[in-house]
């Protein structure tokens, strides 16, 4: 519905059946820290499917045990929309994930885990609920978790969708820059 009915996507179309240049989207550095050069494949795997056409991903290979190899992995599969910092493994990810901010170029800027997953338009989604609710900070719920020791997916928390919440996913933040 705020895909095609929300009055900036009305909007948008008003102008583009009138030859007239459409609202711009907001653009978003996509923020990733990693100590885990075996995750590369995941997360950027599933960053490279999004349906979000503006967007830049910064990655911060926190410690020594990414190669060059592991880099050109990245950026094989992120192409020009990659930018990588190596951290040393003496810093924190708190630093690891305040270079990644500091480097971004995006309106927005958003947290992405190495190790969750996202769907194709989880970063429209959250481009349309900061539209539409004028949050400063937006997320989602983690709603299912993966317990790897029991072999085992629970649902966490049972709760509603498009409304003011305190439990967001710390791996979903999205702010204005």
């Amino acid at each position: 519905v705020h895909q095609h009915a929300s009055p900036r996507a009305v909007l948008d179309r008003l102008l583009c059946d009138a030859d007239r240049p459409g609202l711009r989207q907001p653009s978003i550095s996509v923020t990733v820290a990693s100590n885990r050069p075996e995750m590369i494949p995941i997360w950027a795997g599933q960053l490279a499917v999004q349906e979000y056409p503006d967007f830049e991903v910064v990655a911060a290979f926190h410690g020594d045990r990414f190669t060059d190899a592991d880099v050109d992995l990245a950026h094989d599969l992120l192409g020009d929309r990659l930018t990588v910092c190596r951290i040393p493994a003496s810093h924190t990810l708190g630093d690891a994930l305040n270079t990644a901010a500091d480097r971004a170029g995006g309106d927005l800027i958003s947290k992405w885990d190495d190790d969750d997953l996202y769907d194709l338009e989880h970063l429209a989604d959250l481009t349309r609920a900061m539209d539409y609710s004028g949050a400063a900070l937006v997320g989602k719920a983690a709603e299912f978790a993966y317990l790897a020791g029991m072999g085992i997916t629970v649902r966490r928390l049972k709760t509603s969708t498009e409304r003011f919440s305190q439990t967001i996913c710390g791996a979903t933040l999205t702010v204005r820059r």
